[in-house]
């Protein structure tokens, strides 16, 4: 009602709340007031199976043409 929402999430969900274009507020599992025509929200997963590994930067240590 008014634009005034509520969020609440599960732990496996980090928030990031902007308003006026700068970080108001970020965190896992919040819970939390906001006024929606004011607010930009992004949610991002970081449960387990989502995350990806890391880049395999090839270096001289692992190199195997010269052995």
């Amino acid at each position: 009602m008014f634009g005034i929402r509520f969020i609440r999430s599960q732990p496996t969900t980090h928030w990031m709340q902007f308003r006026g274009g700068k970080l108001a507020r970020e965190g896992a599992g919040l819970s939390f007031l906001c006024f929606a025509p004011a607010t930009t929200l992004v949610a991002v997963s970081v449960s387990e199976t989502s995350r990806m590994p890391g880049p395999v930067i090839p270096g001289p240590e692992n190199d195997r043409s010269n052995r």
